[in-house]
């Protein structure tokens, strides 16, 4: 990770926290930033580093993969921050949202909400987008 993104993800954690929004389970790509990223976010809500997931698969998916990690892990918790990689987690975000992101930037994150008896749905813009935010953002 490199100065700035050692500086955006505990500021970005705090901006989480200010929202009040806490995860049940935090999974992660294995690759080297996406770790350091999920565990520096962890930190910063106070989120036990040793109960993040890292889930090989989300270093090398798809589309479909991501989403198929979501679902399990949805089906068990009722919230999850999900860490990963671009072209990747801006098109689930897109596309479970119904939204147009075009680019998520590093250390953005993105909060989908999945309401009423069905839950969570592998299915276009079944969810409700809750906020977008980023470190160059300057208002929540």
């Amino acid at each position: 990770m490199n100065k700035r993104g050692k500086m955006n993800a505990p500021y970005m954690a705090g901006r989480i926290s200010m929202r009040n929004i806490f995860p049940d389970r935090i999974v992660s790509s294995p690759a080297l930033r996406a770790r350091k990223t999920a565990r520096s976010i962890a930190a910063g809500i106070g989120y036990r580093k040793g109960k993040i997931i890292y889930d090989r698969g989300l270093y090398f998916s798809g589309f479909s993969y991501f989403l198929s990690v979501a679902e399990c892990y949805l089906n068990k918790v009722d919230r999850i921050f999900m860490v990963g990689h671009n072209s990747v987690i801006t098109d689930v975000a897109e596309y479970l949202s119904g939204e147009t992101f075009d680019n998520i930037p590093t250390c953005g994150i993105v909060g989908i909400a999945f309401r009423g008896k069905s839950g969570f749905q592998q299915a276009g813009g079944k969810g409700s987008l809750l906020f977008f935010d980023y470190p160059k953002k300057i208002s929540l």
